[in-house]
């Protein structure tokens, strides 16, 4: 496990070319701008509390239910905090959160590229980041050395979801402001479904497949991989306190005999294809 803070050196990240914005979106940029006109609103800032800032690998599960932890992490402290998903096909820029006036940066499940977290640091006061990959390992160890105010999670045991969890759990029981409130990140209802899931998610991410029918568990996964935008959908993290991992290998073995019995009717039955659309004749398949 790598753990530390490093003092990095780096020229700025160059502006991505082009103007698409499919994952750096108009909606994204907006909610950033939205933090950047608050914070000159100095009363109304100093009266709300800081805002805390977390960016999330998109879309991978690891970095949905680590931003899960963060969710669940502010709302029960009553901390403002801006989610958004960060995605490597049109990432965020490091000088897009510049002027936003964010006291907390968490990167979960990815470091960024290039020199982001370094650029972030530079502004922002604390920026946390989490990754379990042994390539991030790789990168780290050419880096040398970076601001106090940068701090890398990187442990290569464990998933970052799960690392992400721990790490705030921990931040948790020492910040509880009273006695009424919650004492784990997780209702009890929750915990146990959602730590079920997360075993399975560390058992693919860290390449291990020890687990029973955990592929058939990847598989079934992917049907909410295109829920987990946050800014597209919203519900989006009340739907991962639910995911349930009996259920999903329930679904996946249903779906998966279903499609082994269509295939069962058809291959039995001869149909005509074309071959060459047509141009070389047909041929009859039984």
């Amino acid at each position: 496990m790598l753990r530390r803070r490093l003092l990095l050196r780096g020229a700025t990240t160059p502006p991505v070319p082009g103007l698409r914005r499919a994952f750096r979106s108009d909606a994204s940029l907006k909610a950033i701008r939205a933090q950047s006109h608050s914070t000159k609103t100095t009363a109304a800032s100093a009266s709300d509390g800081p805002m805390h800032l977390a960016l999330y690998n998109y879309p991978t599960f690891g970095g949905a239910y680590a931003a899960l932890a963060a969710h669940l992490f502010h709302r029960r402290l009553r901390l403002r905090l801006l989610l958004l998903p960060f995605s490597s096909v049109e990432p965020f820029r490091a000088a897009d959160f510049e002027d936003a006036g964010f006291e907390t940066c968490y990167l979960l499940d990815f470091f960024g590229p290039k020199n982001f977290a370094l650029e972030l640091s530079q502004f922002i006061p604390s920026v946390i980041a989490f990754d379990h990959r042994r390539s991030t390992m790789a990168r780290i160890s050419h880096l040398g050395h970076c601001p106090s105010n940068l701090e890398l999670n990187i442990d290569t045991t464990k998933s970052s979801a799960r690392a992400v969890f721990d790490y705030l759990s921990k931040k948790f029981t020492g910040k509880k402001p009273d006695s009424d409130m919650c004492e784990k990140l997780l209702d009890q209802e929750d915990e146990e479904r959602v730590l079920s899931v997360l075993k399975y998610i560390e058992d693919a991410d860290l390449r291990k497949w020890q687990l029973p029918n955990t592929k058939e568990f990847q598989t079934a996964l992917r049907d909410e991989r295109g829920k987990l935008n946050c800014v597209t959908n919203p519900l989006v993290f009340e739907q991962l306190l639910q995911l349930d991992v009996c259920n999903l290998l329930a679904r996946e073995e249903s779906l998966t005999h279903n499609r082994l019995e269509a295939a069962g009717k058809l291959i039995h039955r001869p149909f005509k294809i074309q071959l060459g659309r047509g141009t070389y004749g047909e041929c009859l398949v039984s």
